[in-house]
């Protein structure tokens, strides 16, 4: 069972923590229904750079959207209720970074299995757990570079690393937050464990794959998997976005209209390099995966789609054009927009939604319910319960 805590006693916790000078930590808060975690900054990072990460004033955040909104909405969204002793939920985590987002899942009472290949955030992680209150059982931290070949693994092949995400500057004093890349005393080599080793006959709920490169190999790897019977996964949300096919905001872009965004921005949108293969994948598992009871969503992140303000309202008045193949989906479960990927659309076609920074939710739950009105409504508005639901 999760541990239970008082947020209280936390709070001692941490402030106890910050004044001996020891790792810093802070209490990150989620949308409803999800929890409120305790998440440990790595050893030297500044208090106030730490506390960008908690930040939930509009002010704090203009300066930091980590973490990231969409992927905690879909953790909460497959993961609330796990406490229930009955469900004995699995959340893997491919690429755990800081560990945010497996301090959110064990929250909602899910067990958890975290994968990290840059060492010098393993004590930092292995400190969330403990302010979680997760035993090294329920709450796995595993220094290790998740690969798709057995023979990296068979040969304990040690994978070397340039870069590290450190988002919103934790992390910082380990890697550049422009390119990402190691400070000269930070070379990491790290051991190699394969996808098929960290999934074969398990059950898992939701697993999440974000490892900055070779996410579309494996994904390939869980695809074939799937298909040999090997692993049983209800869910995967994986970031498959190709930087070369430039950003979707580029499509309202006309005649140098957006040169006001910048440099950085205005280079990217004249990228046009959209490929079937992002990541070292194959965008044909979208298309493999549904075959076999899945559904698809794109999420809403990266898409310059609608961006709803703190009351729900869409503010975005430069939206691109709605895609072809896409179906929004608004307010399923806890996830406030989705864009559903149509089962008839050509799969060869896929490449034109794969833009950079897309993210991918792929499940075999249903998340969508029968929609329902007051009668006297429907009469004004000359709808029935049949049209709401598609009849």
């Amino acid at each position: 069972k999760v541990a239970e805590f008082s947020f209280i006693s936390f709070c001692a916790i941490a402030a106890s923590s910050a004044s001996e000078g020891k790792i810093p930590s802070i209490t990150v808060l989620t949308r409803w229904p999800g929890r409120p975690y305790y998440l440990a900054c790595p050893e030297g990072t500044p208090p106030e750079i730490c506390q960008k990460l908690a930040a939930d004033d509009a002010a704090a955040k203009s300066e930091c959207f980590e973490p990231s909104q969409n992927t905690a909405e879909v953790i909460t969204s497959f993961l609330v209720g796990c406490d229930h002793s009955e469900r004995n939920c699995l959340y893997v985590d491919i690429g755990c970074n800081l560990g945010s987002f497996a301090a959110q899942a064990f929250r909602l009472g899910s067990r958890v299995e975290c994968y990290e290949a840059f060492t010098p955030y393993i004590n930092a992680i292995n400190q969330t757990r403990m302010l979680n209150g997760g035993s090294e059982e329920q709450f796995q931290v595993q220094n290790r570079a998740v690969v798709t070949n057995h023979r990296d693994e068979e040969g304990k092949k040690l994978m070397k690393f340039e870069g590290a995400y450190a988002p919103c500057g934790v992390g910082a004093q380990f890697t550049s937050r422009r390119d990402r890349k190691l400070s000269s005393h930070s070379s990491v080599s790290t051991p190699a464990v394969s996808m098929h080793s960290v999934l074969l006959n398990k059950h898992v709920d939701l697993l999440k794959i974000d490892i900055g490169g070779l996410e579309g190999a494996l994904l390939s790897t869980v695809t074939g998997m799937l298909f040999k019977n090997e692993t049983k996964v209800n869910s995967i949300l994986v970031e498959l976005g190709h930087e070369k096919a430039g950003f979707a905001g580029c499509d309202i872009c006309k005649n140098g209209t957006c040169s006001s965004y910048g440099r950085r921005i205005m280079k990217r949108c004249m990228y046009k390099d959209f490929t079937m293969n992002p990541r070292g994948g194959d965008l044909r598992d979208l298309n493999r995966l549904m075959q076999i009871g899945y559904s698809v969503y794109r999420i809403n992140s990266a898409a310059n789609r609608e961006i709803f303000d703190s009351n729900g309202v869409n503010v975005n008045k430069h939206m691109s054009p709605q895609q072809e193949g896409l179906e929004p989906v608004f307010f399923a479960r806890a996830m406030r927009k989705l864009e559903k990927l149509l089962p008839k659309f050509p799969v060869e076609r896929y490449k034109e939604l794969n833009r950079e920074g897309a993210v991918f939710l792929t499940t075999r739950e249903r998340i969508t319910s029968v929609a329902q009105h007051q009668d006297l409504d429907l009469k004004f508005a000359q709808l029935n319960q049949k049209k709401m639901n598609g009849d």
